[in-house]
């Protein structure tokens, strides 16, 4: 049996992959949350830590001595004031000296939560091997984890990938300022939303296959970096738009045509598809669908 450790394993991805990776023979799976009421698998073994603590981070790492981990655990503050960047770097920190650790246990595949972030709005297909340009704090600090993190997987031959995950959207996901979760969500409670860039495009990936594409990563060899999105571009006014209709207000939904400018913010599949051997499999028009759902749900809850 392989050790898994999944951080970060109560957040919206990390959670997807603990149930996917549950369903997998061969693993014995270990789930570190801060303590977020998730109903887990009942063949995980669930570990309460506060990851910003390095003397639990030790003990974590000495006590279970994974094969193989997946960082999930970062905080995305969302803004760039002074505490969002604090915060970034101390993830930056014991991002670097979770890895530390799990080298010097012998451990042997390390899958890292890189993001789309770090390349910044480039404007063009995002490609693994063109220079990264980030223009957020979060995305510097996973960059910068990126370039030092050599220093660490090379001296003890660790496999190492840094996974680039792109928009993830669907089931779960309760973050309420996230561009679908927050169309759907206005809507859903009868408010007017404004589409203020109609003209971006982004990579919109489900987190079914968010999910999959990194337990595919895990069981693959490949070292380096991987995109992980649909490499489908998706205009912000079209998805506003879908979901304004699936919900049947479109009323509710202003269109900015002031707004002329154009973002592109596009995966290169290729590494994804080629080398890692994963189609994504959920279209957006059906991931739409099933997200409304599953937000209504929690609605008619309340």
């Amino acid at each position: 049996m392989k050790k898994l450790l999944i951080t970060g394993a109560s957040g919206f991805l990390g959670l997807a992959v603990v149930k996917l990776a549950a369903l997998q023979p061969g693993l014995d799976i270990y789930a570190v949350t801060t303590g977020r009421k998730r109903i887990f698998p009942e063949n995980v073994r669930v570990i309460k830590a506060n990851l910003l603590e390095q003397s639990q981070c030790k003990q974590l790492m000495e006590s279970v001595r994974p094969d193989l981990m997946f960082h999930f655990a970062w905080n995305n503050m969302g803004n760039e004031d002074s505490y969002a960047s604090r915060i970034n770097i101390e993830w930056l920190k014991i991002s670097l000296y979770l890895l530390d650790l799990f080298a010097k246990n012998k451990g042997e595949r390390f899958v890292f939560s890189g993001s789309w972030h770090e390349y910044g709005n480039v404007n063009e297909i995002c490609r693994e091997d063109i220079p990264a340009y980030p223009r957020n704090f979060y995305g510097a600090s996973k960059l910068s984890f990126n370039n030092i993190a050599p220093i660490i997987y090379e001296q003890h031959d660790i496999s190492f990938v840094s996974a680039r995950f792109f928009s993830i959207y669907g089931e779960n996901d309760t973050r309420i300022k996230a561009a679908i979760p927050h169309a759907i969500n206005s809507i859903g409670r009868g408010q007017p939303i404004i589409c203020q860039s109609p003209n971006n495009e982004w990579d919109f990936i489900h987190i079914d296959d968010a999910a999959g594409a990194a337990m595919a990563i895990m069981n693959n060899d490949y070292c380096g970096i991987v995109n992980v999105g649909s490499g489908l571009p998706n205009k912000i006014r079209s998805v506003f738009t879908a979901i304004a209709e699936k919900m049947e207000h479109r009323d509710l939904l202003t269109i900015n045509e002031e707004n002329k400018i154009t973002t592109t913010i596009l995966a290169d599949t290729s590494i994804l598809n080629n080398v890692i051997g994963y189609q994504c499999r959920v279209p957006l028009e059906q991931g739409i669908e099933r997200t409304i759902n599953w937000w209504l749900q929690q609605k008619n809850r309340i």
